[in-house]
C-alpha cells in the first residue's frame, strides 16, 4: 500500500495482520480498497509500471524492492514500515491458512527451504521478512506481538488521527507451543528459519 499525499509506503509481509493495517488506511491511500480489504494499485503506480514497462503481480505483498524499481529516488521520501511476526508463528499460520493437504508442516518449511513451490508464489523467498524490506536503509517495524501499542506510534509518526485496528481474516487458533512438541519440525523450522528469528530479536525455540 502506498499514499502519495501522506507519503508512506506498508510493506505486507502474509499473516502479519496486514489486511487489518489496508483496511484502516485505506481512506489515506489512493490505492483501490474493497470491503474486504482487497487491495489494487493506484493510477499513479499503474503509470509508472507502464512507463517503465514492470508488472505489476500480486501488488498486495509488494516488496520494498518492487516499490523502489517504481519509484527510483522518489522513494526516499516515503515513510517505509512493515509488520514483523516469529517465523514460529507466521509459517504455520501461511500453511493452515492455505489449506494444504497431503503433506505435513514439516515437509511444507522443508521444501521451503529447498525453494520447491507447493502453492503458487510459496517459496524460500517469499516466506522471509528480508525479502519483503529488501535493501531498504531506514523502516518502521511493528512486532505482531505488541501490535496495538506499536499501531498508535505508527499513527503518531504518520500525523494521523487514532484509527481501530480490526483483526481480519482471522482463521484458525493454533497451539503453536504445542506445534513444536514435535521435535522434527522444530530441527527443521530452526535450521530454515534460525537465522531471521535471531536477527529480529526473536527467541530460538528448544526442545522440551
Amino acid at each position: 500500500m502506498i499514499s502519495f499525499r501522506h507519503k508512506f509506503i506498508f510493506i505486507h509481509i502474509p499473516k502479519t495482520a496486514g489486511t487489518s493495517i489496508v483496511k484502516s488506511l485505506s481512506q489515506y491511500s489512493e490505492d483501490i480498497v474493497d470491503d474486504k480489504g482487497n487491495i489494487k494499485p493506484n493510477i499513479e503506480l499503474i503509470r509508472l509500471a507502464r512507463e517503465k514497462n514492470i508488472k505489476i503481480n500480486n501488488y498486495k505483498h509488494f516488496t520494498y524492492n518492487q516499490y523502489k524499481q517504481l519509484l527510483g529516488g522518489r522513494i526516499k521520501d516515503f515513510f517505509i514500515f512493515s509488520v514483523i511476526r516469529t517465523p514460529h508463528e507466521r509459517i504455520p499460520s501461511v500453511y493452515y491458512y492455505s489449506k494444504i493437504t497431503g503433506v505435513s508442516l514439516t515437509s511444507f518449511i522443508g521444501a521451503i527451504q529447498n525453494g520447491v513451490h507447493i502453492i503458487p508464489s510459496i517459496g524460500i523467498q517469499q516466506n522471509m521478512i528480508d525479502t519483503f524490506i529488501g535493501d531498504v536503509e531506514d523502516i518502521f517495524l511493528l512486532r505482531f506481538e505488541n501490535l496495538n501499542e506499536d499501531w498508535k506510534n505508527l499513527l503518531d509518526k504518520l500525523n494521523l488521527p487514532y484509527l481501530s485496528l480490526d483483526y481480519l481474516n482471522i482463521g484458525r487458533r493454533i497451539d503453536y507451543n504445542n506445534l513444536y512438541r514435535d521435535s522434527r519440525l522444530l530441527l527443521v523450522m530452526n535450521k530454515v528459519f534460525g537465522e531471521e528469528i535471531e536477527k529480529y530479536g526473536y527467541e530460538i525455540k528448544k526442545e522440551h
